[in-house]
C-alpha cells in the first residue's frame, strides 16, 4: 500500500470521510491518533489535495468568471472544515486556524529550524502585482510575459507582517495553462511562499531567526532575489520529491520560469544539512548574503 498511493488514495478518503461524518465518542483519538498522525506523507496529500478540490468545486459552482471579474452572492471558504479539523491535530490540538501548518511544519523541519512564530496565510481573488502592472502595461526591463514566476503572481510572502498570500485567480489561471489540477499547482505554491517564512523566521538551535531588514537586502534586494528563490525552490523539491503530482506539477512549472527560479537545480545532491549550516551562517553575518558566494561555497 505504501508504494502505490494512487491506488489506495480514495480508499483512505472513504475512511475520513465515515469517521468525520459518523462521530462516534472515540472518534477523535482514532483519526488523531491512529490515521492522520501515522499516516504516511504520500496519503495526507491526497486527501489534503480531495479536500482542495472539493473546495475548488464549490467555488466553481458559486462563482462564475465573467470579463475578468468573479461574481458571487456570498464568500465560499478557502479550506475544508474536515481538513482545518485534521491538521489541528499536527498542532497538537483540535482547532480552526487560517495558517497554513503542514507545509510550514514541513519545510522547517527539512532545514532544521524550529518555527515557533505564528505565520497567517490567506486566499484573494484580487489581481496579483504583476497582474496589475501588466493590466497598466508597464512590463519591467528584459520582462518575459509568457514566463511563470511565483512570486507577486502566484503568492508572495510578506515579512513585515508574518503572512503568506496566495493569489487564486493566477493560480486557477495558470493551472489551466500548465495542464494541471488547481489544488495541486496552490499546494506547490504553498509550499514556496512557505519556505521563504521558514528562512526568515525558523530559528536556530540558539533561538534566533533572521533580522527583517536583512532578510529584504539578501542579494542586494534584487527582486527577484537568485537566493532566496533558489532556496524556496530546493526546499519546496525536498518536501516533494516523493509525492508524484506534486512533483510533476512542480517540473513543469518549472520549464516556464524565470532564471532565478531554475536555479536549484544544480544543489539536489547538496545535503540538507549544508544548506542549513550555510543559511545559518547568513543570517548571523558571517556569510555574505549573495548567490554567487552561496554557489561558490555550497559544494
Amino acid at each position: 500500500m505504501r508504494d502505490n498511493p494512487d491506488e489506495y488514495k480514495l480508499k483512505f478518503v472513504e475512511i475520513f470521510n465515515w469517521f468525520l461524518t459518523n462521530p462516534l465518542p472515540d472518534t477523535v483519538e482514532i483519526i488523531g491518533k491512529e490515521l492522520w498522525l501515522n499516516l504516511p506523507l504520500r496519503y495526507k496529500e491526497a486527501v489534503r489535495l480531495y479536500y482542495y478540490k472539493e473546495i475548488e468545486d464549490l467555488y466553481q459552482h458559486f462563482y462564475e468568471l465573467k470579463d475578468g471579474e468573479f461574481k458571487g452572492a456570498f464568500p465560499v471558504p478557502t479550506k475544508h472544515p474536515f481538513l482545518e479539523w485534521l491538521e489541528g491535530f499536527e498542532r497538537g490540538a483540535v482547532t480552526s486556524s487560517i495558517a497554513s501548518y503542514s507545509a510550514l511544519q514541513m519545510t522547517a523541519e527539512k532545514i532544521g529550524l524550529h518555527l515557533k512564530d505564528a505565520v497567517k496565510q490567506i486566499e484573494t481573488d484580487e489581481p496579483s502585482p504583476v497582474t496589475r502592472r501588466w493590466l497598466k502595461r508597464e512590463p519591467q526591463n528584459g520582462e518575459d510575459r509568457e514566463l511563470i514566476p511565483i512570486d507577486k503572481y502566484l503568492g508572495e510572502y510578506f515579512p513585515d507582517y508574518q503572512l503568506i498570500k496566495l493569489y487564486m485567480t493566477e493560480i486557477r489561471d495558470c493551472a489551466k495553462r500548465l495542464g494541471v489540477s488547481v489544488e495541486v499547482l496552490r499546494r506547490v505554491v504553498e509550499f514556496h511562499e512557505s519556505v521563504h517564512a521558514v528562512v526568515h523566521l525558523g530559528r536556530d538551535a540558539e533561538g534566533k531567526n533572521f533580522n527583517t531588514g536583512a532578510f529584504e537586502m539578501v542579494d542586494g534586494g534584487v527582486d527577484p532575489s537568485p537566493l532566496h528563490e533558489t532556496l524556496a525552490q530546493l526546499l519546496t523539491y525536498h518536501c516533494i520529491k516523493d509525492i508524484p503530482e506534486l512533483l510533476k506539477c512542480f517540473e513543469k512549472l518549472n520549464q516556464h520560469q524565470p532564471s532565478a527560479y531554475r536555479k536549484w537545480e544544480n544543489f539536489t545532491h547538496v545535503p540538507l544539512e549544508r544548506i542549513r549550516n550555510i543559511l545559518v551562517g547568513i543570517r548571523q553575518g558571517k556569510i555574505e548574503a549573495s548567490f554567487d558566494i552561496f554557489a561558490r561555497i555550497v559544494i
